[in-house]
């Protein structure tokens, strides 16, 4: 599909030239995920040259985890293979990049490559003789080059690129779905965090199994309004997605759809499982006492829940 980028800001970038390389990250122990072992993740790295409309110049990197398990899980392919297909679609898509020889916004130069997915996905399949590439496997892979062109064009304008979602350096994003007409990222957004107030490290001794279901999670397939402004597609599988697009809208499995999927699939007794959904995350917040005490419950009627109750207050009865 060919898209026309816009074109005129000062602040707007060109792609010169990128360089590629990746890191292998050491698991120490190995991993063991479907029966495989998982001895390294690989980190990839673009370095890319940009130009502005004046002529000025400027670097910038950008790099990610190509987590195979998590972005293309369940399959016969190795490893190996599906790590090695990532890396060449991080190719792939700075080489598209590169041939635009456009110059406006990162939103609108990321644009073209994400119109195109399917049919990169599909002709990179062919080429390692596979059936399909998932798609989240490919946008894993397009995020990278994304992280590098923002970076870029915060490092030629001389300011954080977080400060440049705003009408002042791009277009909004109305070509995206009509409900981001006239919207754009710095509209939402709040100051940029300096530190992360806490970080905790998950071990073997406290897994988490947690959902941020939306409130439309469970209906039946349709277009409904959301509750948060717009409209909200449920499909048949049980997806959110915005109308027309196949852009998520949020989680369409509840906490309860989370338990039975893990009940059928995870070597855990249910009652580990249940500790993973409720005391393991509440221990997190420091809150334990209250699932321990019972002052936090759900009260379930098959898969209906029939009453909520926080820290001793009930909040909802059916």
């Amino acid at each position: 599909m060919d898209v026309v980028l816009p074109e005129g800001r000062p602040s707007d970038i060109r792609a010169l030239r990128a360089e590629v390389s990746f890191v292998e990250v050491e698991l120490e122990p190995p991993f063991v995920i479907s029966g495989r072992p998982l001895t390294h993740l690989t980190s990839p790295k673009v370095r890319l040259t940009v130009e502005t409309g004046g002529g000025a110049r400027a670097c910038g990197v950008g790099a990610g985890m190509l987590s195979v398990p998590w972005a293309w899980p369940h399959s016969p392919v190795e490893l190996s293979v599906r790590d090695r297909v990532l890396r060449s679609l991080v190719r792939t898509f700075v080489g598209q990049l590169l041939s635009l020889g456009q110059c406006a916004d990162p939103f609108a130069l990321w644009r073209p490559l994400y119109e195109r997915l399917d049919e990169t996905l599909a002709a990179a399949a062919r080429v390692a003789g596979l059936d399909e590439i998932p798609r989240l496997a490919g946008l894993l892979a397009l995020g990278v080059v994304d992280n590098a062109l923002h970076d870029a064009w915060g490092q030629a304008a001389a300011r954080s690129s977080y400060s440049m979602c705003t009408a002042e350096f791009m277009d909004d994003l109305g070509w995206l779905s009509p409900q981001m007409g006239g919207v754009r990222p710095g509209d939402r957004l709040g100051p940029a965090r300096t530190e992360i107030p806490i970080q905790h490290a998950l071990g073997v001794g406290d897994p988490q199994l947690t959902s941020d279901s939306a409130a439309l999670a469970g209906s039946d397939p349709g277009v409904y309004p959301s509750p948060v402004g717009g409209s909200v597609e449920v499909r048949a599988d049980g997806s959110l997605t915005l109308p027309g697009t196949g852009l998520l809208a949020g989680s369409g499995r509840s906490l309860r759809g989370c338990l039975d999927w893990a009940a059928e699939h995870l070597p855990f007794e249910r009652s580990e499982l249940l500790a993973m959904a409720t005391r393991h995350p509440a221990k997190l917040m420091g809150l334990e006492e209250r699932v321990d005490g019972g002052q936090d419950q759900v009260e379930l009627d098959g898969d209906r829940v029939v009453a909520v109750t926080v820290a001793g207050v009930l909040v909802h009865r059916a």
